[in-house]
């Protein structure tokens, strides 16, 4: 990221902050807060279990989700996913394609391969994804035979895929689209559960579309893997402004099993998973502080001390590829792929 996409997004950021808290008390306002209990066991009692940048995060003490309270309500939401922070936020995302696709494609190839393993349908029948992006995945799903749908509300990359793939791309929410019920046979979702207010009414949404036997595709980061707990709040991912839930294995095979569908594999990844990624968190606040920790001049010293050796071979070399075997082979990986089917 360059140092002027930093300051854009720092600025951009700052400003949805101003217009979502109260200063004066450290709050966020009444008319764009929404309280909730657990979204996925629906306790009252919960432990605050990190706070960032105003926004806090509470540990269910049923069933261990963790999750923001208060979140933001559908109007605060909106009106960030259509701000000036969310557009330059997908610049580095999406608008860059030399930056991600070769990333992209070895996931998409990955997942569907995974689905194949595990799944009925064998190339045949509806795939849905939901938060297709500019249709990439989609794309290869129609390449090996599937009907595909999808499921976008930015508008931009809407019109995009739909160039692609036709008016079988719709940028509404999910449960307003309205499809018919037992029309999948794929329902797909990566880095999108964790952005959902009510993941509960939405895999319900999901479970009664699917068909008898459909599969259900879910990527999303691992609240209680190694780097997550080690870094806790510093991590990228726990972010207000756009995700309120984080799931754990324990959380997503529960919610899944709550709205119906039965769990056959959750494989680890840990890309980000290092004993110098790790380091480097206390030393270099991520992207997604709106207000960065203070670091003194002695902390600085001493985590460019420890991060200096990460630079030579071959622990380097040892680091990128031993740490996260380690953390996967403990099922502590940073990432989680989840493999369901309908009931």
């Amino acid at each position: 990221m360059s140092s002027d996409w930093l300051n854009r997004w720092n600025r951009a950021l700052r400003e949805q902050h101003k217009l979502l808290f109260d200063y004066s008390n450290k709050r966020m306002k009444d008319k764009f807060a929404h309280y909730t209990d657990c979204p996925v066991c629906g306790e009252k009692e919960a432990k605050l279990h990190y706070e960032k940048d105003w926004f806090k995060f509470f540990k269910c003490h049923n069933c261990s989700m963790v999750y923001m309270n208060p979140r933001m309500n559908v109007a605060a939401t909106h009106s960030f996913y259509n701000s000036s922070a969310n557009a330059i936020y997908n610049e580095s995302k999406f608008d860059n394609p030399s930056v991600t696709s070769d990333f992209d494609n070895s996931e998409n190839i990955s997942n569907l391969d995974a689905i194949y393993r595990y799944g009925k349908s064998g190339g045949k029948g509806r795939f849905l994804e939901i938060g297709s992006a500019t249709g990439h995945l989609l794309e290869r799903a129609k390449k090996h035979g599937y009907d595909v749908y999808g499921i976008e509300l930015n508008k931009k990359m809407c019109l995009q895929s739909r160039s692609v793939l036709g008016d079988t791309v719709y940028d509404i929410d999910l449960l307003d689209a309205h499809f018919p019920a037992e029309m999948f046979n794929v329902i797909y979702m990566r880095d999108l559960i964790q952005h959902i207010p009510d993941p509960k009414s939405f895999l319900l949404e999901c479970n009664r579309i699917a068909k008898p036997g459909a599969t259900i595709f879910i990527g999303t980061h691992n609240i209680e893997g190694l780097i997550q707990r080690i870094v806790k709040e510093k991590y990228t991912a726990v972010f207000g402004f756009m995700e309120p839930n984080h799931f754990s294995p324990v959380t997503i095979r529960k919610i899944l099993e709550i709205a119906g569908f039965e769990v056959k594999d959750i494989h680890f990844r840990s890309i980000d998973v290092t004993l110098g990624t790790i380091i480097s968190y206390f030393g270099t606040p991520s992207f997604t502080y709106v207000f960065p920790p203070e670091l003194g001049k002695l902390r600085r010293l001493v985590v460019k001390l420890l991060y200096a050796p990460f630079f030579c071979q071959p622990l380097r070399y040892l680091d990128t590829h031993i740490t996260p075997s380690i953390a996967n082979w403990f099922k502590l990986g940073s990432w989680m792929n989840v493999i369901a089917v309908k009931k």
